[in-house]
């Protein structure tokens, strides 16, 4: 289906879809999670920090669940359908190992696809 979320951001530079991305969470305000703020911005202030926790599936899950509460189709454009299409182009691939780099934010929903097979 061409008229996915996806195709949206596809063509929108990294600044545009920040943008967006606020003004889902200004539309959803009174659903924004109980957080620290600075948090969300912790790349900028502690970014040896945010890359360990980057690392870390369970945080990465937190932190998906979060933002599904307060902009759950800006999730599903950059993660879930994208999912959907790594996992199909994967499904193609013949060989007897298939070796796929995918990353850690996209392996729980990719493996989910497999397990149907």
């Amino acid at each position: 289906d061409s008229n996915t979320q996806y195709d949206r951001f596809e063509n929108m530079s990294y600044w545009e879809i920040v943008k967006e991305a606020w003004h889902q969470s200004q539309k959803q305000a009174p659903n924004l999670p109980k957080t620290n703020w600075s948090e969300i911005f912790a790349l900028f202030t502690n970014p040896e920090e945010t890359i360990e926790n980057m690392k870390d599936r369970n945080k990465i899950r937190e932190k998906f669940s979060e933002q599904r509460k307060f902009a759950p189709k800006l999730v599903q454009a950059l993660v879930d359908e994208r999912d959907e299409i790594m996992s199909e182009n994967l499904k193609k691939c013949t060989g007897r190992v298939i070796v796929a780099v995918v990353g850690i934010g996209h392996m729980d929903g990719i493996e989910q696809k497999f397990k149907n097979i």
